[in-house]
């Protein structure tokens, strides 16, 4: 359902910078501007619900006239829209509402708003019916293209595998989205085939396996396979892994990415405040880190995000630690920062402490 919702507001967006949902600075004789009125929401959501309840008995194909006949634009629009945004967070088109789709693709933009903080002279469509229906009908195909992945790899999963392999990129992201919905057996099992022989098998696949059953095998798959957009989600995924010691070893490597680097020693750094190592582990772990000017700062970062006591315990033990005085000044900068950045009165007191004791050593 997440899903779902993602792909409808990612469309929604999509329909507003589509030239038809352009903006404009003139409004024109049957252009409406719309502001807001709550109480008009409010009876067009309930309109919306009765129309709803039309479509589930069966007699969708009165819509698209009790549409025309209501003389209120703005509340024709909002009722149209919420009815399609309901459909549309469907798993397939309802029956009966064909019609309707018909009616609102040949809807033009009527209802406009303003930019609410600079209400400049430029106006933005406030609903666009026709991006709407033509949304609703791209998420109910790729439900349908999940359903009969799923329906391929739960009756033969190496002749689906097979298929996927020659499937493109969209075709394998479907594919990959409906393991979610196979029984956990038959979801390992072509999740095994898959890392048996990985051949053709691209990052769009390999990012929905590690999403829905994430492995340090799947997730090395995608890092090898896939571009830094991908990476970035090889990067998150080995640092929720629940083993430290694969998660380490996959995030060790990922840094040895120039351009990904300081995600993964993020990463790294966040997953290991969360494992129960001892101080020295930790310490060998983030010196190096720390001492290294390109590195320094993504572990002050990343140490904003974790538990203020092992932020500040890691602070006071490694403050003066490295005496090196070309890293010294690295490593002492960072952990100022990571103190600075957290901004409670615990890292303030921390760090107001750690100079005092630098200023009388």
């Amino acid at each position: 359902m997440l899903r779902r919702w993602i792909g409808l507001g990612l469309l929604c967006a999509a329909v507003w910078l589509s030239p038809a949902g352009a903006a404009k600075s003139l409004l024109g004789q049957d252009d409406v501007l719309w502001q807001g009125d709550a109480a008009l929401t409010r009876d067009a959501d309930a309109w919306s619900l009765e129309l709803q309840d039309l479509i589930a008995a069966g007699q969708g194909d009165l819509l698209p006239a009790l549409l025309d006949a209501e003389p209120d634009v703005a509340r024709r629009q909002l009722a149209a829209a919420s009815l399609l945004r309901a459909l549309a967070a469907a798993p397939s088109q309802p029956s009966s509402t064909d019609s309707l789709l018909e009616w609102a693709a040949r809807q033009p933009i009527s209802l406009w708003s303003q930019h609410e903080e600079t209400s400049s002279p430029w106006f933005m469509p406030a609903v666009d019916l026709a991006g709407l229906a033509s949304g609703a009908r791209i998420l109910w195909h790729q439900q349908q293209e999940r359903d009969a992945w799923r329906a391929s790899m739960d009756e033969q999963s190496l002749a689906a595998l097979d298929a996927i392999r020659r499937a493109d990129a969209q075709g394998q992201q479907r594919a990959g989205e409906a393991l979610a919905a196979l029984p956990a057996e038959t979801r390992d099992r072509v999740i095994a085939l898959a890392l048996a022989d990985a051949s053709n098998l691209r990052p769009e696949w390999w990012e929905e396996v590690v999403q829905v059953a994430p492995s340090p095998a799947s997730i090395a798959q995608l890092w090898q396979s896939g571009a830094s957009m991908h990476r970035v989600v090889a990067i998150r995924a080995a640092g929720a892994l629940d083993d430290w010691a694969a998660a380490q070893s996959l995030l060790e490597r990922f840094e040895s990415d120039a351009e990904l680097a300081s995600a993964a020693t993020m990463a790294l750094v966040v997953r290991s405040a969360r494992e129960p190592i001892s101080d020295a582990r930790r310490d060998a772990l983030l010196m190096p880190r720390l001492a290294d000017p390109k590195r320094a700062f993504s572990v002050a970062s990343a140490l904003t995000r974790v538990d203020p006591e092992v932020r500040i315990g890691t602070a006071q033990r490694l403050w003066s630690k490295h005496r090196a005085p070309e890293s010294a000044s690295s490593v002492r900068s960072a952990l100022q920062a990571a103190l600075e950045l957290s901004g409670s009165d615990q890292d303030r007191d921390a760090l107001r402490s750690l100079r005092h004791e630098e200023t009388t050593r």
